[in-house]
């Protein structure tokens, strides 16, 4: 019986620490998230959608480049920023992105981008041909290793408050 009582407070220990590590890989991105006023420089993973040109059949072509590569291409390449036709999922791309018309000229963008390292979220305004930014959310693997590293940290804590806790009732019955 008292194999059986140490295998449950091990299991209700691992369970714990897989909570409080996957609670932490969540919320994290959320915690740690941006908000932009008019004249702030945001992240330099911040993400926007360009239509440039292609040379061989003069179709748009659409992508999403860094706010960084976007100042470079100003000077380099000829594109245009991203407005939408109208309200709803953007056309032609790879990735999820939402357009909001809220007026004559202006556009809110919401874009996901995912790659192997990490995924984002972020919202801009284009207006009259530039970009706004108003909020960026990334999730990436750092996330997790705090996660893990919050996890060692709190569960001893935790299983501590709670034998104290557990104790503390007990005497007091």
């Amino acid at each position: 019986m008292k194999f059986f009582g140490c295998l449950l407070k091990i299991l209700a220990a691992l369970i714990l620490f897989i909570f409080i590590g996957i609670f932490t890989i969540f919320i994290t991105p959320y915690l740690t998230a941006e908000n932009y006023q008019y004249d702030d420089t945001p992240n330099g993973s911040f993400r926007v959608i360009v239509a440039g040109v292609d040379d061989g059949d003069n179709e748009p072509i659409l992508g999403s480049i860094s706010i960084n590569e976007l100042s470079e291409l100003e000077e380099n390449v000829d594109y245009k920023i991203y407005r939408s036709k109208s309200d709803g999922q953007c056309s032609n791309i790879s990735f999820w992105c939402q357009a909001t018309i809220t007026g004559p000229q202006k556009q809110l963008i919401e874009l996901k981008y995912s790659q192997e390292n990490y995924q984002l979220y972020n919202k801009y305004y284009v207006v009259d041909g530039k970009i706004e930014p108003i909020y960026f959310r990334i999730m990436d693997r750092g996330d997790a290793i705090m996660g893990f590293l919050i996890s060692i940290v709190f569960t001893p804590v935790v299983l501590l408050l709670l034998r104290f806790s557990v104790k503390k009732i007990k005497n007091s019955v």
